[in-house]
């Protein structure tokens, strides 16, 4: 009942547009046949008529005022697809970043030897020691 929400208001938005234009449609040939009702009769055809003018009037206005309240309705529901598909996203983007996320050390010396090796690939990438050392002092370290 609730899965695909956004879908079903959409369609909901399509269905009372038409079932508006329907009713305008039926409501405009009420107005015709009791405008035309009115022409016939004469002593109370002044009435009808008016009747059937209102009648019109209304079917008209029916058409852009449901036509405006529609798109509001079919709107929302963009709204709640596109709030699905955001929530979707972060969600896999929280998952990658937790399980992207650096290990956290325990204690202080962990922290130095971690420190160390940065210091020692940032000395080898400058040029400052040869790879011979790099790989004596990256040996000493770990042991």
């Amino acid at each position: 009942m609730f899965q695909n929400t956004s879908e079903k208001i959409k369609k909901t938005a399509k269905v009372l547009f038409v079932i508006a234009i329907i009713s305008a449609a039926v409501l405009a040939l009420a107005g015709l046949v009791t405008v035309a009702e009115g022409y016939d009769n004469y002593h109370s055809g002044y009435d009808l008529v008016l009747t059937g003018w209102i009648y019109i009037s209304v079917a008209v206005g029916l058409v852009p005022i449901s036509y405006i309240i529609c798109l509001f309705i079919y709107g929302f529901g963009e709204l709640v697809e596109n709030s699905r598909a955001f929530k979707n996203q972060t969600e896999t983007a929280d998952s990658t970043a937790e399980s992207n996320k650096p290990k956290v050390l325990s204690n202080k010396s962990e922290h130095l030897e971690r420190d160390k090796a940065n210091d020692l690939d940032a000395i080898l990438a400058w040029g400052l020691i040869t790879q011979e050392e790099y790989d004596k002092e990256k040996n000493k370290s770990l042991k």
